[in-house]
């Protein structure tokens, strides 16, 4: 069997630029799978993207720290600051390991996000997280029940650090934790069932990335299945309300829109697809 390449941009929904944007890689590009962001303005838009691009596998982009919650603030009290919108990430995880946010306000707020997503039959391909917020120790068991409760099969486990190098263009103490952390989700994971990808890139290839450091990890990618997690898009308004990374997404389109990417895969004899491939 070919090895295997899910290419998912991160934010769909967080701004119709994002959403544009995340198309185009789709139809002229490498981008095969993205993640949807339910508390976000322009998820509309994106369900109607998804509805037009078939081919393009959509996970859960689940959320607790950018915009605001789907159920009332009062519902959620210790997720949300004075304004009802969620913590800033930094005061979120303090909080978190503190045990100052209650579980349960949690999982109420993330099956929220998920009804949401999944309203009319759609079925998530898998489930991951804005700031990576789901590989946290206390909320990798309710990111595995959720995924157990509605049938989702997939889940992130970001393991990118291992015997194989990868480019230092990002951060490698960001990288060194977090696959710390996914290496503990992905054995949680894989007893409950899920599945994850055999390898994971994206966080060494850093933001605003460009077309040569990404054909250079293409053609460093190992046997078996890889996510590489992207950030793709066109800023506008709405994306500069939500964040402050906005004007490198356009970077990271054009990368991906490069035809020499597709040309290396061929070459290697990678197939790509989304997360439903997994699962055959």
């Amino acid at each position: 069997m070919p090895s295997l390449l899910i290419v998912n941009a991160d934010d769909f929904g967080i701004s119709e630029g994002v959403n544009r944007g995340i198309a185009e890689a789709h139809r002229m590009g490498i981008l095969t799978s993205t993640t949807l962001m339910a508390n976000m303005p322009a998820f509309e838009h994106a369900r109607q993207i998804s509805a037009e691009n078939p081919g393009l596998g959509v996970g859960v982009h689940l959320t607790l720290t950018s915009g605001g919650p789907i159920l009332p603030p009062g519902k959620v009290p210790h997720l949300v600051d004075d304004g009802g919108n969620f913590l800033r990430l930094d005061r979120f995880l303090i909080r978190l390991s503190m045990g100052m946010i209650p579980v349960n306000e949690i999982e109420a707020e993330l099956a929220a996000q998920v009804e949401r997503t999944i309203a009319g039959d759609f079925s998530p391909t898998h489930l991951d997280s804005h700031h990576h917020v789901h590989t946290h120790p206390l909320l990798q068991p309710v990111a595995v029940r959720i995924a157990l409760r509605y049938g989702i099969r997939g889940i992130r486990s970001p393991v990118e650090i291992g015997p194989a190098g990868v480019s230092a263009e990002g951060s490698l103490v960001k990288a060194l934790g977090l696959s710390a952390l996914g290496r503990m989700l992905r054995s949680r994971a894989q007893k409950a069932g899920l599945i994850s990808p055999d390898h994971f890139r994206g966080l060494m290839l850093g933001t605003a990335f460009s077309a040569e450091p990404l054909h250079s990890m293409l053609r460093r990618l190992q046997p078996g299945s890889t996510e590489l997690m992207c950030h793709p898009g066109y800023p506008d308004g709405g994306l500069r309300q939500q964040t402050s990374y906005a004007d490198g997404r356009e970077k990271e389109l054009g990368a991906l829109l490069d035809p020499a990417g597709r040309d290396i895969l061929r070459e290697a004899g990678v197939a790509l697809g989304n997360y439903s491939d997994l699962f055959v």
